[in-house]
């Protein structure tokens, strides 16, 4: 999820006409994040810990993969980064790891989601129809996608 923070001097008017800057407080709000990773899961964790300290958001970071059925795939993970990890085939200059899928579907269960904002390198098609009971139901209120070509 991201949020705009006011400008400095951004706000709403006190008694003399100046506005006081308003901060951002994100007490209630829930996010889940998906990463199958393990590293990067874990510094997914920390900041999410900063995140909920700084302005009170709750962000839980669950270790595996979105798709389209439950199981297990074989991540692509680029020896340089791991940001740029894929579920397609992999060159040579990628090593393989093996990672937990779950389907959407699974994980919501009859819960409702506002916003689920999407960024699987390229395996978008795949989380989708891994949430097409929630989709069709209306229980997904947004979709966020970033796109990605491999």
């Amino acid at each position: 999820v991201d949020a705009s923070f006011p400008e400095e001097g951004a706000g709403a008017p006190d008694e003399a006409g100046k506005s006081e800057p308003q901060g951002f407080d994100a007490h209630g709000l829930s996010i889940a994040a998906f990463e199958p990773m393990p590293e990067v899961a874990e510094a997914a964790r920390r900041s999410a810990e900063a995140l909920h300290a700084a302005i009170g958001a709750t962000v839980r970071v669950r270790q595996l993969a979105l798709g389209e059925a439950q199981g297990a795939l074989r991540l692509a993970v680029p020896r340089v980064s791991a940001a740029e990890s894929s579920l397609h085939v992999a060159p040579p200059e990628m090593d393989l790891v093996e990672v937990r899928v779950e389907t959407l579907d699974r994980i919501l269960g009859g819960s409702s989601v506002d916003l689920l904002k999407l960024h699987a390198q390229g395996a978008e098609l795949h989380v989708l129809r891994g949430a097409e009971r929630a989709l069709l139901s209306g229980r997904i209120c947004a979709v966020w996608l970033r796109l990605s070509s491999v």
